[in-house]
């Protein structure tokens, strides 16, 4: 059968595959549920459509931490293609999951068949490595927890081992340059803790080829410092995302990076066996009992590729399949992360340190494995005679594997209870105990199962019963339903107005008695990040990266504090019950919700005379003393010829608002200060009637500004002062890749 027809078959079973996995989700109003998506990912993406589409890059947004910078913060995917796309489309946000997954799936699928047929693969085995990558946890089940940055950015990997064995074999600058290209999509993706991982094991791959080719050492030279230029590159085609993002870094919470962040979410080396038994250690929700707090996802991959590693190519590849097997050693032991000394070292790697979550190093370790199974299956295919002796071989090595985990599996609900005590240092439940033995019991049929289907497989195509392309697809097949046992778990299909735009009579109270105000909602009784969906403005919210100031603000008991939430614009406050405070009205209630607004809250913007001087090591302690006042603010910041009269007499009003612009009339009998309770961040520049004006930083976190006696029209407005630094690199990136397109072009021409 010619390759063309495998692939159009290939294709079909693609298609099918897709629908049996995301049909439902074609349904009118609904979504492809997935938990940060819907909390974080969604609302900014909505909110930042709607300023797209009015001619506005989405810089700031209000609505959360008392305003706080988007673009740079990295929670909100906006110069992606797929996602810049959707919103020139106007695709309907309910929409948008399900053909980004389908592109990514068919990416994933797409690179690492074409990774595979350059390193000589047949075409029936790289179709079984692409169905094996596609089909991964990584892949699918992130889908669940809403990462789709993850997503994304670990779909791209196999294009970017694609374009570095090019490049390092070929001694080619142009698939360098591709390389870097896919490895700065992934970061407009937002994926920047993947991006880095995938250049480790790229640049890992290009030096094997570069010094296991038997050139001559000079001849290592060119592909080298092809290498380095790339990963310049890399910045410069991710420029608009990266330097805004590098620039925010130090202004989030991220900022003070400890080593328990450092080597939170590493797993435990004992979960590794959840390769081959998913459920062994509860697989997610309640019934997880790992390493990790708890889990919303996973990486199995099947239990099919792991078998298949009894035919490794070690005589025809074995610099190369052990290379892969190294790495894959490697990026395993790395995501053990805290549970192994070693790791200690990346905590002192610029940029490395920067990223908790370890596991995600299993994002490599599953391409190597999917390389590894594609190669070992392709042994088989290319010398069926050969791997028709090693079949006793084979046959015991099953065996033996099916015995141990008889003993395993008939042990296991016996040993449970210990070994949760020993990870949880708590007794397990008594109702937990049937529910994860069930699942694990499962597992281990499905191993037999697996097992023996394979078995048969092999029998009837070393016999010459079963033909090449029909053994690779009943592989495919039979890894899918394996593998989609435990991916179903991980795909929800939702209605989308049970998640988003809810008419929610306490959110029209808090519009309609306290316009201009925030809202305070500590127990998330409105919902997480409801105010980025029903335009108002909220204290707290949800975000992978919130702002450092406030965040210190918060772990120090600031919000406790009626009087400092004061000065932030509180107006509004969801309590589940009844509170009794000075100057509290209730404005609407409900069982298990009473919204209450302050009448005593200060505006968005007000004008003060008598303040407080803090440098910036104090600034913390002065803006939570018990005894703060919201008319005496705290300033950091300004010359000491800074004046203000502690009887001046005045008025701030906001003549003008639009996220990240502010327009503010003040009049004063005095100097002072007028306070901008907007977020403090360097990107703001203001104006004092037509003068620039420094940006004081008030209460620690928010904003402030010094005038004179008498009118003053003052401007507030945010900016990314590495925007268009960014962009300009990005154009330089891409006109040398235009350069060198064409050249190529005419090359070949």
């Amino acid at each position: 059968m010619s390759v063309k027809k495998q692939l159009l078959i290939a294709a079909a079973g693609f298609g099918a595959i897709f629908i049996s996995m995301f049909g439902k989700g074609f349904a009118p109003g609904s979504i492809l549920y997935g938990s940060d998506a819907v909390n974080i990912y969604l609302p900014l993406w909505i909110y930042a459509k709607n300023l797209f589409m009015s001619g506005e890059l989405p810089l700031w947004i209000p609505n959360i931490f008392a305003g706080m910078p988007l673009l740079s913060s990295s929670s909100l995917i906006f110069f992606y293609p797929t996602e810049l796309l959707f919103m020139l489309l106007r695709v309907p946000e309910n929409l948008i999951y399900i053909p980004d997954i389908f592109i990514h799936m068919l990416a994933a699928a797409a690179g690492t068949f074409l990774f595979l047929r350059r390193r000589g693969a047949s075409a029936e085995a790289s179709l079984f490595g692409a169905f094996t990558l596609m089909l991964s946890g990584y892949i699918i089940t992130y889908i669940f927890v809403g990462h789709w940055n993850n997503i994304k950015a670990g779909a791209l990997i196999p294009f970017v081992f694609y374009f570095t064995d090019r490049a390092a074999r070929d001694r080619s600058a142009f698939h360098a340059l591709n390389a870097a290209l896919i490895l700065g999509l992934q970061v407009l993706a937002t994926g920047m803790q993947i991006m880095a991982y995938t250049y480790m094991g790229a640049a890992a791959y290009a030096l094997f080829i570069i010094f296991t080719s038997g050139e001559m050492k000079a001849q290592r030279l060119k592909p080298v410092l092809f290498i380095a230029a790339a990963t310049l590159f890399i910045l410069f085609f991710s420029g608009p995302q990266f330097f805004p993002s590098l620039d925010y870094k130090d202004h989030s919470w991220r900022g003070d990076f400890s080593y328990a962040d450092f080597v939170s979410w590493s797993i435990l080396p004992a979960e590794s066996i959840a390769f081959v038994l998913p459920h062994f250690f509860g697989l997610k929700g309640g019934t997880y009992f790992g390493g990790m707090p708890f889990n919303l996802t996973s990486y199995y991959m099947g239990i099919l590729p792991f078998l298949l590693l009894f035919f490794i190519p070690f005589k025809t590849r074995k610099k190369e399949v052990i290379f892969y097997l190294a790495a894959s050693g490697i990026f395993l032991a790395l995501a053990w992360g805290g549970f192994t000394p070693l790791y200690k070292i990346f905590y002192h790697i610029p940029v490395f340190n920067q990223f908790r979550n370890p596991s995600r190093f299993l994002y490599l370790f599953s391409f190597f494995i999917a390389v590894l199974a594609a190669l070992s299956l392709d042994s088989v295919i290319k010398d069926r005679e050969a791997a028709a002796k090693r079949g006793r071989g084979f046959y015991i090595f099953i065996g033996s594997l099916l015995f141990i985990t008889a003993i395993a599996g008939l042990s296991y609900g016996s040993l449970l209870p210990q070994l949760y005590s020993s990870i949880k240092k708590t007794a397990i439940s008594s109702g937990l105990i049937p529910q994860i033995t069930k699942n694990a019991s499962a597992d281990f049929f499905v191993f037999f199962g697996v097992a023996g289907a394979f078995c048969a497989a092999f029998f009837l195509f070393s016999r010459k019963k079963l033909g090449v392309f029909g053994f690779a697809a009943l592989l495919i097949f039979i890894n899918f339903l394996d593998v989609n046992r435990v991916n179903s778990q991980f795909i929800r299909i939702d209605e989308y107005k049970q998640h988003v735009f809810k008419a929610d009579p306490a959110v029209a109270a808090i519009k309609s008695r306290a316009p201009g105000g925030r809202t305070a909602d500590f127990n998330m009784l409105l919902g997480p990040n409801r105010g980025v969906y029903g335009n108002f403005d909220t204290l707290n919210g949800v975000h992978g990266l919130q702002p450092k100031h406030f965040t210190e603000l918060m772990n120090n008991g600031a919000f406790n504090n009626l009087n400092i939430n004061r000065a932030f614009n509180v107006k509004t406050y969801a309590f589940p019950m009844d509170v009794s405070l000075p100057g509290f009205e209730k404005i609407y209630e409900e069982p298990g919700r009473k919204i209450y607004m302050d009448t005593q809250a200060l505006g968005r913007a007000y004008f003060t005379g008598n303040i407080i001087r803090a440098g910036a090591k104090n600034s913390v302690s002065a803006s939570v003393a018990p005894d703060f006042n919201p008319l005496v603010p705290v300033v950091t910041g300004g010359t000491a010829s800074l004046t203000t009269e502690a009887e001046a007499r005045g008025s701030a009003v906001i003549k003008e608002y639009k996220p990240g612009r502010a327009v503010i009339n003040a009049s004063a009998d005095a100097p002072g200060i007028v306070v901008f309770a907007e977020g403090f961040f360097p990107g703001w520049r203001a104006s004092v009637n037509g003068l620039d004006a420094e940006v004081l930083r008030v209460n620690h976190a928010l904003c402030g500004v010094h005038v004179k006696a008498g009118e003053s029209v003052i401007i507030f407005e945010y900016r990314e002062r590495m925007l268009l630094p960014g962009f300009l690199l990005f154009l330089a990136a891409v006109m040398v890749w235009v350069v060198l397109f064409v050249r190529r072009m005419k090359k070949k021409a």
